[in-house]
């Protein structure tokens, strides 16, 4: 991602994919927003939402956003603790460049793993048409 940030990668490699759901597929979507700056979005029990193409100013924030986030790396509410997704509401953000990727989860419930949530509302406000 540091490559792209400074516009030496391949954005059609990366991918970024935001899940907002409960455990049991009641509310929530998914958004995925590609390195070409396309996006695609679906909310559950309403289907496709409508996008619009993403800036390559808008596509280096999130890469930075990603990177001062260092939101590939797994974090726990208490470093002692194994985090074990609640019943409740979760968020998984999964980054995708070539053939590696990493998926990070994180619950709603958490006070100081907000990161996932924060990168999913910026790719909301850049991705989705109102």
């Amino acid at each position: 991602m540091e490559a792209l940030a400074r516009d030496r990668g391949k954005w059609g490699d990366f991918s970024v994919t935001y899940d907002d759901h409960d455990t049991f597929g009641q509310s929530g979507g998914t958004l995925t927003i590609w390195g070409t700056g396309e996006a695609g979005a679906s909310a559950y029990q309403v289907g496709a939402l409508p996008t619009r193409n993403v800036s390559s100013s808008d596509m280096k924030q999130l890469v930075n956003l990603l990177l001062a986030n260092k939101a590939w790396e797994w974090r726990a509410e208490n470093p002692e603790t194994v985090h074990i997704p609640d019943f409740g509401h979760s968020v998984t953000l999964t980054i995708r460049y070539g053939n590696d990727s990493t998926i990070i989860s994180e619950s709603t419930n958490q006070t100081t793993n907000q990161r996932a949530g924060q990168i999913g509302e910026f790719m909301k406000k850049v991705a989705l048409k109102e």
